[in-house]
């Protein structure tokens, strides 16, 4: 129960912070097209620091909507016209190649960011500003491996609660046969 409730706190805390993500660059696009139009100032930044918050927010909500299951899939036929056994069959397939897609782009993402640290590539957060900032260019994509290992959780949990649901069909009396018997 205690694990339950750390991903609901994680995926709360996931969609929270996609959600100020998305919040952040409403308002960095709305001051920088006021400001262009009407004050005549560039955020020079701003696309750059968009893009980055952008990247963060999507990666970060993949586990979410995975724990959700509203992430877009190919399942009409399935869950439409096919039985049950059908479904739990589909959804056992789904699930166990979702954990292995997670796995391998955590490893990707992992080679990625080495690769970055490997030859110190730094990256120019204001590049059209005076002042440019320069940082650590795997700051960009840490997020990757970071997000589908909450999204690798998230799928481990689906897959032991198909594994559980299982178990209670499978304990239960098939349409009262143990009722008769008695």
């Amino acid at each position: 129960m205690k694990i339950r409730r750390l991903l609901g706190w994680l995926q709360g805390a996931t969609s929270a912070m996609g959600a100020v993500f998305l919040m952040l660059i409403a308002t960095l696009m709305f001051i920088d097209v006021i400001g262009r139009y009407f004050g005549g100032f560039i955020l020079g930044f701003s696309s750059a620091l968009i893009t980055l918050m952008l990247g963060w927010g999507v990666y970060l909500l993949v586990g979410s909507v995975a724990r959700r299951d509203e992430h877009v899939r190919i399942s009409f036929v399935i869950e439409r016209v096919l039985g049950q056994r059908a479904k739990a069959v589909y959804h056992a397939v789904e699930n166990i190649l979702s954990l292995g897609l997670c796995g391998f782009l955590i490893y990707a993402g992992y080679r990625l960011i080495a690769s970055y640290m490997e030859i110190d590539q730094q990256a120019l957060f204001m590049p059209r500003a005076a002042g440019s900032i320069k940082y650590d260019a795997w700051i960009n994509v840490i997020v990757i491996p970071l997000g589908f290992f909450i999204a690798a959780l998230f799928y481990i949990e689906r897959i032991v609660n198909q594994i559980r649901s299982l178990r209670r069909k499978q304990r239960e009396p098939q349409d009262g046969s143990e009722e008769q018997g008695s």
